[in-house]
């Protein structure tokens, strides 16, 4: 019983659909093919069902089968969290948080500006990116527009849809991504 990709599932389970010779599919034949699938699949019994989030709470799965194969296949680690920001205050839930040992303030340098400032150097020059995000404050739509001051301070203006920056509105429940590229 090892894992096995599903190229070599195929192989197995076609070499048993094709079998001509009488007996050759023998109950231990077929039970390790079964056990081949179990061994090499996420079992349904294994993965969280809770589907509540709280401050605590990741995108990636715990599990550790599932952490792994989506570790190996996405290209960056990222910090992301639901922020929302009432007369100064900034209430912040972090979501996903792949900076082991990383913390992150938020703070309003300045009218339109939103900083968070990373606890170690971890924005890498030339590979940090923040996705596209906006926000309604007041009854008008603005954009979030990310870009490094530094590897450890990331910058957010906060910009009408013409370009203009007038002020730091009130907003709840916005979600600010920074992703670092591995190369």
């Amino acid at each position: 019983m090892a894992q096995q990709t599903d190229s070599e599932l195929t192989v197995e389970a076609t070499v048993i659909q094709d079998e001509t010779t009488a007996g050759a599919n023998t109950a231990t034949r077929v039970g390790q093919m079964l056990n081949d699938i179990i061994d090499s699949k996420i079992n349904n019994d294994k993965i969280d069902t809770n589907v509540t989030l709280s401050a605590d709470d990741t995108f990636v799965p715990s599990v550790p089968a599932a952490k792994g194969y989506i570790d190996g296949k996405i290209p960056y680690k990222s910090y992301a969290a639901i922020v929302s920001l009432s007369s100064g205050t900034f209430t912040v839930l972090t979501k996903q948080n792949d900076f082991t040992g990383v913390t992150f303030a938020y703070t309003n340098p300045s009218n339109g500006v939103i900083n968070i400032t990373a606890s170690s150097a971890v924005f890498a020059s030339n590979r940090a990116t923040s996705p596209g995000s906006s926000l309604l404050g007041g009854g008008v739509a603005y954009f979030l527009v990310g870009s490094q001051l530094t590897t450890s301070i990331w910058n957010f203006d906060i910009v009408k849809h013409d370009g203009t920056q007038s002020g730091t509105p009130s907003f709840s429940q916005v979600l600010f991504e920074i992703r670092v590229y591995n190369s």
